[in-house]
């Protein structure tokens, strides 16, 4: 029950720099940095389990960099940069044991105050972190030259990057056991794990010939880019601008290829991005009309085509998952049932080595036209002084249009086994689109099997690809005002509208892939996205007075109200056979007694009562009444409004000698909830990421209040809704819903 030392978050931060005005026309400076951080991580929690200290993780990081820069003022006309730089990273999971992760399954009585579904005591490593790290060198070189002559500013010049990647995500290496199931209820786990007799167990091995490194992503990715840019001062009141920028993405490293793949599904594995290469134009303007009357007014400008970092995690998933370095063996399936010798072992570097079932490999590829990702930008804005009271008002409107983004698509569903009452694809076999494969609750009966046409051999096939779906719109509205020198404010609105396909909330392939609520799998769709934030409202009021000699006392309060996080409305489990739960799209009946779903109960009072109760959820929520006759749209409902404020109080003091000054500020961050502790809380629906019925759930930020319970004979979903409505929950991981006080010292000379 006490906090086990070393569980407390660490930050340690150096920063240097050094300046040096070596003559009039050059100049030069070094700046190095490093951040190391200690984070805790409780894992294993959840309403139906708890987790001991063995299973929490500390992650290490590191963070490091050193940038070198020289100026140059070669004549009045001509000056260079010079600038080469250095970033190293690296994170790492520490634990307090080496052990396997273990799970006691408790199907007994539940004790009282407990629900009635299975209890999970998990100990040991937790599985996905048995080897698990992140290291990246990156070295940046950058040379720009800006020449001036007559009205034209002309800036050009190149820039380079190597990034050397190391990351590996080899999972349950170590071993997992499970020590009792919800198939297997009253089995006291306990015993079980006493007498060391698991009922499932995992381990992941290396194939012959290969070592559990080679499962590791090691690879170097390079990018190449030339610039130009010409800025044209054609009179005091209008400037141009016109420029491109050339990219190219280089790479000389590939992943192990997988022939018995590209057999089976017709694609190379080994594809990289080496060679691909990014045209982007770029113009602007600004135009300062502002001179004829006597005030400021200046309308601004520009669109081009911009590409965005390296997906450096994303391109890494193919050399991670080829299928030829590593498998996974597990054994406690009902066709493949564990050996009757075998016994849990703690030693993790020799866990016990099974037969039975051929390893099903998971593959992750590139499509070979894919490149990275990158958008077309629009701005227009107005910045003016309006005649009343020197204020001052700015209206600018963003619009971008996707060019290339990543986009999943998994090759391994297999055909759909038939089309769905309102046009979706199902891919369960004939039983689990029957009444006759569910009993109501979350998982199906036994026989049922999603994915029913899959390729056997092979286990998620995840293929990434360019999409050009996509786009946004940001208005924004600003006004602010300073009615003396020692008091300010000023106040924006940001309305915004945003589209994508693919929300990319994951590391990796798969879970790109299923974190998002879907009509169809694979669907190439531009739904609202994850990241929208409709409207946003910023102010602030700041004030400040020498009250002894010239030392300034300053108050300051800020203040940001905001939309909450968009979510969609699913069915709670596997309601197509994609084998995800929580990401299916739910679809709305018409009206009350349409006749268009069946309501699950044997009697008909008990259909009846199903029904009342489905409409009260949908009669509750606006977005589900809007949605009557059709599908809901992905994140189309809306987590409730979020106000918070901040209060910043500093101080000057007077330093130790002449020209020297110290500040002490004080800043209490959502200070409402100091006062209140119902005020500035963030209330949102989770983001799914457990087990439903035996499978992943996911599908984003999901909720839920129907099961599907089949397909009755005359070709009508069956809908179950004894379950809880999933409500918001208050964000508390990282304390975003309470207060905090921090005090900062700073000295001046």
């Amino acid at each position: 029950m006490n906090v086990p030392g070393g569980a407390n978050l660490k930050v340690k931060d150096t920063l240097l720099k050094l300046d040096w005005n070596i003559s009039d026309d050059h100049r030069a400076s070094v700046r190095y940095s490093k951040t190391e951080q200690s984070e805790p991580n409780y894992a294993g929690f959840s309403a139906t389990t708890l987790a001991l200290s063995t299973y929490w993780f500390t992650e290490a990081k590191t963070n490091e960099s050193l940038v070198a820069q020289w100026f140059a003022d070669w004549s009045p006309n001509l000056s260079t940069e010079f600038k080469v730089s250095q970033r190293k990273y690296d994170s790492v999971p520490l634990f307090t044991s080496d052990l396997p992760q273990v799970a006691l399954v408790f199907t007994g009585t539940p004790p009282a105050g407990t629900t009635g579904t299975a209890r999970t005591l998990r100990f040991g490593i937790e599985q996905n972190r048995h080897f698990n790290q992140v290291a990246t060198k990156t070295i940046d070189g950058y040379f720009g030259t800006t020449w001036t002559r007559n009205d034209h500013e002309l800036k050009f010049g190149l820039d380079y990057q190597t990034n050397n990647i190391f990351n590996a995500f080899v999972n349950n290496s170590k071993g997992v056991y499970e020590f009792g199931t919800t198939a297997t209820p009253g089995v006291d786990p306990v015993a079980l794990f006493i007498a060391g007799v698991p009922t499932t167990y995992t381990v992941r091995v290396p194939l012959p010939g290969r070592t559990l490194a080679d499962g590791a992503a090691d690879w170097t990715l390079d990018n190449l880019g030339l610039f130009l840019q010409d800025t044209w001062k054609v009179n005091r009141q209008l400037t141009l601008m016109g420029g491109l920028r050339v990219d190219r993405t280089m790479t000389g490293d590939r992943p192990i290829a997988n022939p018995a793949f590209k057999a089976a599904f017709g694609y190379d594995n080994d594809v990289t991005l080496d060679g691909k290469m990014l045209v982007q134009p770029r113009v602007g303007f600004n135009w300062n009309l502002g001179e004829a009357q006597g005030r400021r007014l200046q309308v601004r400008g520009g669109a081009g085509l911009f590409e965005g970092s390296s997906s450096n995690v994303w391109l890494t998933n193919p050399f991670q998952n080829t299928g030829m370095a590593n498998a996974s063996y597990t054994c406690g399936t009902a066709t493949n049932p564990c050996p009757a010798d075998l016994r849990f072992t703690p030693d993790t570097a020799n866990q016990p080595v099974i037969t039975g079932a051929a390893p099903i490999p998971a593959v992750d590829l590139i499509a070979p036209d894919t490149r990275q990702p990158s958008i077309w930008k629009f701005n227009l804005a107005v910045d003016t002084e309006l005649p009343w009271f020197g204020l001052l008002a700015g209206a600018e409107w963003v619009h971008t249009e996707v060019k290339s983004a990543l986009n999943y698509r998994h090759l391994n569903l297999g055909a759909p086994t038939a089309t769905g009452p309102d046009g979706r694809p199902l891919y369960y076999n004939a039983l689990g689109r029957s009444a006759a494969g569910w009993n109501g609750g979350d998982s199906p009966l036994s026989g049922v099997s999603n994915r029913a046409n899959r390729n056997r051999a092979f286990g998620d096939v995840l293929l990434a690809e360019n999409t050009g779906k996509g786009r946004g719109d940001a208005l924004t509205l600003s006004l602010s005002g300073a009615p003396s020198r020692e008091f300010n404010w000023n106040v924006a609105y940001t309305y915004t509208t945003a589209t994508e396909v693919s929300p990319l909330t994951s590391s990796t392939a798969n879970s790109n892939w299923n974190g998002r609520a879907i009509f169809d799998p694979n669907e190439e769709v531009a739904g609202r996205s994850a990241y929208e934030v409709r409207d946003r409202v910023t102010g602030g009021l700041t004030w400040g007075r020498a009250f002894v000699g010239s030392y300034k006392t300053s108050f300051g309060l800020f203040y940001e109200g905001r939309r909450g996080k968009p979510y969609s409305w699913t069915f709670r489990n596997d309601m197509n056979g994609d084998g995800i739960a929580g990401n299916d799209l739910m679809y709305v009946p018409s009206a009350p007694g349409s006749g268009e779903v069946v309501f699950y109960g044997a009697t008909a009072a008990d259909r009846q009562a199903n029904e009342d109760r489905f409409w009260s959820f949908v009669n509750a929520s606006p977005e589900l009444a809007k949605a009557k006759g059709r599908v809901v749209g992905r994140n189309s409902s809306y987590a409730p409004w979020i106000n918070t404020f901040d209060l910043r109080i500093s101080q000057e003091l007077p330093g130790l000698f002449g020209k020297h000054k110290g500040v002490i500020s004080l800043d209490i961050l959502n200070i409402g909830n100091l006062l209140n502790k119902r005020w500035g809380r963030i209330d949102e629906v989770g983001f799914n990421a457990g087990t439903i019925g035996g499978v992943n759930s996911r599908g984003g930020n999901a909720r839920s209040f129907v099961n599907y319970a089949g397909i009755s004979a005359d070709g009508k979903y069956i809908y179950n809704t004894q379950t809880t409505n999933e409500d918001f929950t208050t964000k508390q991981t990282k304390g975003e819903s309470q207060w905090a006080a921090q005090i900062t010292l700073r000295y001046e000379f």
